[in-house]
């Protein structure tokens, strides 16, 4: 290419890029302005070419794309980024949901590599990447000035080769390399149960794409929501269906109905030769309405029992737990799935000026609802949270979210290269700030698993027993719950004095101690419980936490004032 073309390309290159909203200017004035500010660039390029002692190692195309991504990184946004036709493929390949590699979710925090989270079930997740690590070097390269790109592109590989990545844990001052072994990365956004004995529905979104709402949708038209059952277990034999389990506080255990109790009718049609779906059928109805069984009881008597409908779905758990996010259009509607009402989302770009997004209205009933949310709920994640929590239509449980309050735009070019920049911010319906921010819960579990460095010669069961006896007088008896791999934080008052090695530990014993010295991570020998959540809270599973705020709520309808529990 000529020197006169590809001063003409690098023009025509930053003028799109103005035009895509890196200038304010009226576009009229942007080729002009372009002119004047770039030519110190021309001037450059022109030197090169005149000077340069090996002439051949002058890529015109590359010069192009080089003085494109310096105009995006100034901005200095870790969710900018150009990239040229090659590593556009390789972004776009990432968003199709299937690949090799570690599965983390990663940006730049003040320059730095860091990870937004590990996804659920992953290699990264297993070797104890967590939320807010900063990734130092990839293969012993440092990530010193790399982009997200670029350090995607270097941690994804082929199925079963190794990655090892230096990791500094967050609010630790020293790395550690975690080797991992790349596998396929399937990315499936939503996962659901019924828990609680059939009185809790569980959503778990791992990411926002095309297809969540439609399986958010699924997964609540599983739950039945509208209708429930009589509160009891029934087994059949050759003489009809027998109770096996009553629900505790159900009407049925109110009117009397006891296990050993045999079902002689339900509703007036004969129980023997039933099966258990057509039993189900007959006792299922609408919450609240009421059902008569006529049963014998074990000692010879029978009775029959009005019983209503009152067993089934009393509250919801959506977990977005180390959901990175993804498109906000998804984000939006399946927070309207929740929300009755009003204003789901507040925006604000350049372009478009100050927007506001509207439910279009929710078609489930308002059971009390728990929203789970951890240092890896990010960006779209946060969009739905914070829609639910501002309408009063769920509470938040759990850690301070990521905080990544900005959404992105991506432009193609005829060439194959693209722009990803980002083009405006967004708020919560209250107007609450959200970007380097985070959602602050409104019940917070604390992270159990904290930063430790252990001595090489510290035994095992001692250091276990440091951790399992925190806050204690005296070490709990095993076993003892944390995520495997895990760090454990030592008081630096707490030691161990050089006479009390190899013999029993108690806190009492090690109170006037020496400060331990740190210079090891330390990795548990014996069988740990790992926690499927990652994260553990000082007193219990945070979906424990979610489930006792139900059943405390258990019969209010939602929307209600989350202080007091109370209908407004």
């Amino acid at each position: 290419m000529a020197n006169t073309s590809i001063r003409t390309a690098l023009r025509l290159g930053l003028v799109v890029l103005l035009a895509t909203g890196l200038s304010g200017l009226a576009q009229s004035q942007e080729t002009e302005e372009a002119d004047r500010l770039f030519d110190p660039l021309y001037e450059v390029y022109d030197y090169i070419q005149s000077h340069f002692y090996k002439p051949k190692k002058i890529d015109d195309q590359e010069a192009l794309y080089g003085a494109m991504e310096g105009l995006v990184e100034q901005l200095d946004d870790p969710y900018s980024e150009f990239l040229d036709p090659e590593a556009w493929t390789r972004f776009d390949e990432n968003l199709e949901g299937e690949f090799s590699g570690v599965g983390i979710e990663i940006t730049l925090v003040e320059r730095i590599l860091t990870v937004i989270t590990p996804l659920i079930g992953t290699p990264a997740e297993a070797a104890g990447v967590l939320a807010g690590d900063q990734i130092l070097a990839i293969d012993g390269d440092s990530t010193e000035g790399i982009t997200p790109s670029e350090a995607a592109y270097k941690i994804r590989g082929e199925t079963g080769t190794t990655v090892v990545l230096t990791i500094r844990h967050e609010n630790s001052t020293t790395t550690e390399d975690i080797a991992i072994v790349r596998d396929k990365i399937v990315v499936d956004p939503v996962e659901s149960e019924i828990r609680d004995d059939g009185t809790i529905g569980y959503i778990r979104i791992l990411r926002f794409e095309s297809d969540t709402t439609q399986l958010v949708d699924e997964a609540l038209a599983s739950f039945d929501l509208r209708h429930a059952t009589v509160g009891a277990v029934f087994a059949l034999d050759e003489d009809g269906p027998l109770v096996t389990s009553v629900q505790s506080g159900s009407s049925a255990q109110q009117r009397g109905l006891a296990i050993g109790d045999r079902v002689v009718a339900i509703a007036g049609v004969p129980a023997v030769g039933l099966d258990l779906e057509e039993i189900d059928g007959l006792t299922r109805g609408a919450r609240g309405t009421a059902i008569e069984l006529e049963i014998a009881r074990s000692e010879g008597t029978s009775d029959v029992l009005s019983i209503q409908r009152d067993a089934g779905i009393t509250g919801l758990i959506l977990d977005l737990r180390n959901n990175a996010g993804g498109l906000m259009d998804q984000a939006i509607s399946v927070a309207s799935r929740f929300v009755d009402q009003g204003v789901l989302l507040r925006t604000e770009s350049r372009l478009q000026g100050p927007r506001s997004f509207y439910t279009r209205s929710n078609s489930i009933p308002n059971l009390p609802l728990a929203v789970l949310i951890n240092r890896g709920t990010a960006s779209a994640s946060e969009i739905t949270a914070g829609a639910i929590r501002d309408n009063n239509m769920g509470i938040l449980i759990g850690e301070t979210s990521f905080g990544k309050g900005v959404y992105q735009q991506l432009v193609e070019f005829d060439d194959g290269s693209a722009l990803k920049i980002t083009t405006g911010e967004y708020f919560t319906p209250n107007g609450t700030v959200v970007h380097e921010v985070g959602l602050t819960p409104d019940i917070l579990t604390e992270r159990r698993t904290e930063p430790l460095d252990v001595p090489e010669d510290l035994g095992q069961e001692l250091v276990a027993a440091i951790a399992d006896g925190r806050g204690r007088e005296s070490p709990s008896p095993s076993p003892w719950y944390a995520p495997s791999p895990f760090d454990l934080p030592v008081n630096v008052s707490t030691g161990l004095a050089t006479d009390l090695a190899g013999s029993e530990f108690t806190l009492a014993a090690a109170a006037d101690a020496i400060p331990l010295v740190v210079d090891k991570r330390f990795a548990p020998e014996r069988p740990v419980p790992v926690s499927p959540e990652r994260v553990i809270s000082e007193g219990e599973d945070p979906i424990e936490v979610a489930s006792n705020w139900i059943r405390a709520h258990t019969g209010l309808e939602m929307p209600f004032d989350l202080a007091v529990g109370a209908t407004p």
